[in-house]
């Protein structure tokens, strides 16, 4: 607004100079025109009325141009003073960007922290329950191999007890005549066959399912 009151102040200017130079051409040909039938006191009086008529266009022009710069010069104020207080706002709104700014970089700071914290977690704990699995899978490898000697040795037994009960029970036929060698025999085969209970025994504790309770998880550090 400050530009366009100094445009209209020019104008102003301009406008008073065509209107004196109006003024004074009007007065040079109305003298020439009436220069004939007027005399010295009619000229004089025009002369007078044309300094009046100037002497009131100057000073209307002139407290137009003095309330045209009062109100430029009070608008220069208000927009001197609007800047002043843009430029603290815009101040006041940098800082604040610079700390919201420095607000995000520690954030991300903290989250690429806390991601290669969880990824180093999740990468042992992968391993502990890789080498956990491995040694569950060697165990039950080495188990179901000792479970089926143990079973073919079971059958392998059962075989030959049934052998030997077939060959005990042929020497009791064939000496049912001899009670003295029958009662022995007799005797002999109720006795239990020791090695086969312990070798039953075995296989059964070895046949039990491996769960998670049985075998024990290390500390995730």
């Amino acid at each position: 607004e400050a530009d366009a009151s100094l445009a209209k102040y020019k104008i102003l200017e301009l406008e008073i100079e065509r209107l004196l130079k109006a003024v004074v051409s009007q007065d040079i040909i109305s003298i020439v025109q009436n220069a004939s039938v007027v005399d010295t006191s009619d000229l004089q009086t025009e002369l007078e009325r044309t300094k009046e008529c100037f002497e009131d266009c100057i000073i209307k022009k002139e407290t137009g141009y003095a309330k045209l710069w009062n109100d430029w010069y009070k608008k220069y104020d208000e927009c001197k003073y609007d800047k002043i207080s843009y430029d603290k706002a815009y101040k006041d709104m940098q800082q604040k960007i610079e700390r919201l700014q420095a607000q995000l970089r520690d954030l991300k700071g903290k989250s690429t922290d806390t991601v290669f914290n969880y990824a180093r977690e999740n990468a042992h704990l992968k391993a502990t329950y890789k080498n956990l699995f491995d040694s569950i899978s060697v165990s039950r490898a080495q188990t179901q191999t000792k479970i089926a000697s143990l079973q073919n040795e079971l059958q392998s037994n059962i075989y030959k007890n049934a052998k030997l009960r077939t060959q005990l029970f042929k020497k009791v036929s064939d000496q049912k005549d001899n009670p003295q060698d029958l009662s022995k025999n007799t005797k002999f085969a109720k006795q239990p066959n020791v090695e086969i209970l312990s070798k039953i025994s075995e296989t059964k504790a070895l046949s039990k399912p491996v769960t998670s309770n049985s075998v024990s998880t290390p500390p995730v550090s």
